[in-house]
């Protein structure tokens, strides 16, 4: 019989004693309770194999069966699905499976989910599995998701290392060179401004390999950068390079009021102008990451010459988000003088009371009583 339109077929796969058991189910209500029978504990239990299911799945499984998922599911995007969940639950079984899934999965993206486990998990055990995994990783995808895996260990001396070399001699791959830039920057490691100011210069597919070494640099909050983005965003440089310099400066510059973060801006303003569409839209959405009223009037000008219902629907939204943020600001500036003439008030008010809490505790005045007077003796008659 056909399904309903409000009804959805499925599988949950059980693996009883190395046998897997298909067990079709239907789905046509908010809430289920299914039970399947097994002679014996299954060793391996899927949900939906191969997440055909147009739903979101959350399945609440022991880490047992999610290490028996990802070591021997058939599908690898089920194995992926393992490693996501076994870096959330960590701890030295879920880590010690995701190390053997990084070194030994036949299929690259199962790999590479086990690094980005890895790096949600974020010991020194794991960063290490990680660090042996740019050397022995052959897949060019596997090797990109290891090297961003690293740029989540910030601060991190060894990782700050591996990457800062990887940046320096290059890769036989463009966008695995491009991710250790980015990785450099989030990692935060000192020879990161040096290193991708070099990797800047570099020409790659797409220029993928500038592009991420602007954006390390943002991450990297290197302050000094905004005068190689300004440079790397201007008419002559590829454009995927140019978008990417301006999303870094708006990072950069976001919530600064100094004179290079100004003019910054203002280049940012002229380049609503530019040849380049694409650049024009980038140039749009660093102003709206800028968070700056004062580039309300620029995208006004552009919004009054602009042709392309594209640029002006997106700078009408600009335009309002800054206007509404700038009402919010002055509406959090009045509370604030509000708040500060309360505290007053209450200052005041505190000190009165506490000098009558001392008036009331300080032991009453001693009266004097004062002297009877006595009266006078009468005086003595003369002696005769």
């Amino acid at each position: 019989a056909g399904l309903g339109l409000d009804e959805v077929a499925g599988v949950a796969a059980l693996e009883v004693d190395g046998v897997r058991h298909d067990h079709a189910i239907v789905v046509d209500a908010r809430a289920h309770t299914w039970f399947f029978p097994a002679a014996t504990a299954p060793t391996q239990f899927v949900f939906d194999p191969g997440r055909t299911l147009l739903a979101a799945v959350d399945t609440d499984k022991s880490p047992r069966l999610w290490i028996a998922e990802l070591a021997g599911a058939a599908l690898a995007s089920d194995r992926r699905h393992a490693a996501r969940a076994l870096g959330r639950i960590a701890g030295p079984q879920a880590q010690a499976a995701l190390v053997t899934a990084l070194a030994g999965d036949a299929f690259w993206a199962v790999r590479g989910a086990a690094a980005a486990a890895l790096a949600v998990i974020g010991n020194d055990g794991a960063r290490d599995a990680l660090v042996r995994a740019t050397i022995t990783e052959a897949h060019p995808r596997a090797r990109r998701a290891i090297v961003r895996a690293l740029g989540e260990f910030r601060r991190d001396v060894k990782v700050a290392a591996v990457l800062a070399d990887l940046v320096e001699r290059g890769d036989a791959s463009y966008f695995v060179e491009a991710e250790a830039c980015l990785a450099l920057g989030k990692a935060r490691a000192p020879q990161a401004p040096t290193l991708l100011r070099q990797a800047a210069t570099r020409p790659s597919f797409t220029d993928v390999i500038r592009q991420h070494a602007y954006r390390g640099l943002a991450e990297a909050r290197d302050d000094a950068a905004l005068d190689l983005l300004v440079a790397g965003s201007r008419w002559g440089t590829p454009s995927g390079g140019r978008r990417a310099a301006l999303t870094a400066l708006a990072s950069l510059g976001r919530g600064r009021r100094d004179r290079d973060a100004v003019r910054a801006r203002e280049h940012v303003e002229e380049l609503l102008r530019d040849r380049d569409f694409r650049v024009q839209a980038a140039a749009l959405e660093a102003l709206s990451t800028w968070g700056d009223r004062a580039a309300i009037s620029a995208i006004e000008q552009l919004l009054a010459r602009e042709l392309d219902g594209r640029l002006r629907r997106r700078g009408k939204e600009i335009v309002r988000d800054l206007a509404e943020a700038t009402a919010g600001s002055d509406e959090v500036a009045r509370l604030r003088d509000d708040l500060v003439g309360l505290r007053a008030v209450t200052a005041s008010l505190r000190e009165r009371l506490d000098k009558l809490d001392a008036r009331a505790a300080a032991p009453p005045p001693r009266r004097r009583v004062p002297a009877r007077k006595r009266a006078p003796r009468p005086a003595r008659p003369p002696r005769r």
